[in-house]
């Protein structure tokens, strides 16, 4: 059987209402972030925009080495299977649920030194971006690597951003 995969957006996952939108602010911002003291592979990543942006929104898939931005810690919940009902993406797969680690929404980016760039887009006339990885050709992301998606923009706008990750 393959590797489980599981679905991580920059919001807690819904229960009675839709999924938050996050504001992006002005300066550069990381709307998600995913730790995991395992290799895991990035399937697909997506970022939509609740209106079309009046100048370029500029979004991100990238890792940071072990610099981590400072978020709103994912409870296990926020890490939901998306190929194996069953899996979990407890503590005991590695994944990392701290305001450090897995979560969203940073307040402080960190002091990056070294950065590695997995995909990056410029949403200009569109309020989407979704992108998968051809099968055998996913981005790899090392063994407590931060990965991040971050959104740069001039004008506050509401995103939602998520990932499926392997693990």
């Amino acid at each position: 059987m393959a590797a489980p995969v599981f679905y991580v957006a920059n919001t807690a996952m819904p229960t009675t209402a839709r999924p938050t939108f996050v504001a992006t602010g002005t300066a550069i911002k990381t709307h998600l972030q995913f730790l995991r003291t395992s290799q895991s592979r990035v399937v697909k990543w997506g970022v939509l925009l609740d209106a079309i942006p009046p100048v370029p929104v500029y979004c991100e898939l990238l890792t940071t080495g072990t610099v981590a931005a400072t978020v709103a810690a994912h409870v296990a919940a926020g890490v939901q299977p998306y190929t194996d009902t069953s899996a979990t993406a407890a503590a005991s797969d590695g994944v990392t649920l701290s305001t450090t680690g897995t979560g969203y929404n940073a307040s402080a980016e960190g002091t990056i030194t070294a950065a590695r760039q997995g995909d990056l887009q410029v949403l200009t006339a569109e309020n989407r971006h979704l992108w998968e990885w051809s099968l055998g050709r996913e981005f790899e992301v090392a063994a407590n690597d931060v990965l991040r998606v971050r959104i740069t923009t001039a004008t506050t706008i509401n995103a939602y951003t998520y990932i499926l990750v392997e693990l």
